[in-house]
Formats: structure tokens, sequence, C-alpha cells
């Protein structure tokens, strides 16, 4: 299998130079999973043939998740973590769940709506991530860890994001910080974005 650098963000690939050799692998199975399934967003793909590719990605995950993965990504990413104990890939789908959220340019009503967004991120990504490389640590501290990690990514690219119709703030927090949602596009940004 190729551990091959992360081609997608700096983020990712920063991420892939500075973890250990043995754990390279794993990590560019999941960053390219997470190239493919994000790739159904990709500007000028008909609506209908992005979900199509979500939901046969859905399939996979359940496939994978269950032991039986098909595509070469899910079966790196399989062979990375043969042998470990529970389902270590029983989260994968929440890359199809996040794409699914920003396919829809749905916005985060609440901070639980956005938290549980990264959360789904975060159980696709970091807790295998960190369940091979420290199977001492709780799902749940992974989870959380991988959830504040995407949040900040997110806030990274806040702007970016809003102009392509993702808005990655709560609407109700933004009320609470008298902030109109289409500023979240137009940095500078007001005194109450920031502070948000």
């Amino acid at each position: 299998m190729s551990s091959a650098r992360p081609a997608a963000s700096a983020t990712r690939a920063l991420a892939w130079l500075y973890a250990p050799e043995m754990q390279r692998p794993l990590l560019a199975a999941l960053c390219a999973l997470e190239d493919e399934v994000g790739a159904s967003l990709k500007p000028g793909l008909d609506h209908q043939v992005a979900h199509l590719r979500l939901e046969w990605w859905r399939a996979e995950c359940t496939r994978t998740a269950a032991g039986t993965p098909s595509h070469p990504l899910t079966r790196a990413a399989a062979d990375c973590l043969a042998g470990r104990e529970g389902a270590p890939l029983a989260g994968l789908s929440g890359l199809v769940d996040a794409a699914v959220w920003d396919l829809a340019a749905a916005t985060f009503e609440t901070r639980r709506e956005l938290s549980v967004y990264c959360e789904r991120w975060a159980e696709a990504i970091i807790v295998p991530l960190a369940g091979f490389a420290a199977p001492e640590v709780e799902r749940a501290a992974g989870r959380a860890l991988g959830a504040r990690l995407r949040e900040c990514e997110l806030l990274a690219h806040l702007a970016r994001d809003a102009r392509a119709g993702r808005l990655r703030l709560p609407l109700d927090e933004l009320a609470a910080a008298h902030v109109d949602p289409e500023r979240l596009a137009e940095p500078p940004w007001p005194p109450g974005l920031v502070a948000l």
C-alpha cells in the first residue's frame, strides 16, 4: 500500500509529514478516502450524480465496517487496522454524513448541530488514527479531540466556505452576536463576529 503524502490540503500534508512512519499508510488512506468522498461536492458536478456517488460511498462504508471493503482505499485502510479489536472503521460513514450536509449547503441552527457534524467527521478520521496510534485512548477522547480539530479547520476556511454557501457557525450564535450571516463571506469581520 502506498503511504504517499496526501495532496488535497496543506493541513493533511503536514499531519502526514509529522506522523510516525508506521502511521502514515493509515493517514494517507483516510485522507484519500476523505478526498474521494469530498469529490461529490465539486462545483459543476450534477446534483443527482453527487447523491448517487454518496449513496455508493455510504454502502462502501457499511461494507468496510462489516469487514468486507471493496474499494482499494477502504481495503487499504482496513489492512492497516487488521487484527485490531473492535470495529476501528465503524464511523467511516461520518465522511458521507458531512458531505451530504455540505452538498445541501445546510446551515447549523445550533451549536449542537455543529458539534454533531464535527463529531461525525472525527469518528471517520481521528478515532481510527487515535486507536491505531494509542489504543489505550478512549474512543470518546479521540472523538472530542477530532471534533475540536475539525471545528478549527472550519473556522480557518470560514469566508471561503461562506462564499460557497456553507455557513460554519450556528445561526443562533450569529443572531445572539447581532451578526448578519452574509458577513461571514466578507472579511474583515465586525467585532461581534470576531468575538464569536
